[in-house]
């Protein structure tokens, strides 16, 4: 089954859109930081990633910029 992945460094956050997309029915992934992220896109399957744009470690508008390089 591929996943949700949510990129925040808000833990509430995290928490709640991760509930509430559990109940929903998916499965979800979450991460804190950039890093996390770049290694669950690598040993996950992601069907779609939710982006904070400001990181401790970068911000989510580059690692979007990555992840288009990569597919396309």
């Amino acid at each position: 089954m591929t996943a949700i992945l949510i990129v925040d460094d808000s833990s509430t956050v995290r928490h709640d859109l991760g509930d509430a997309l559990e109940t929903a029915g998916f499965r979800v992934i979450t991460c804190a930081t950039l890093a996390d992220a770049r290694t669950a896109l690598r040993t996950q399957s992601i069907a779609l990633a939710i982006l904070d744009v400001q990181l401790p470690d970068g911000d989510g508008v580059s690692l979007l910029e990555q992840i288009r390089r990569a597919i396309v």
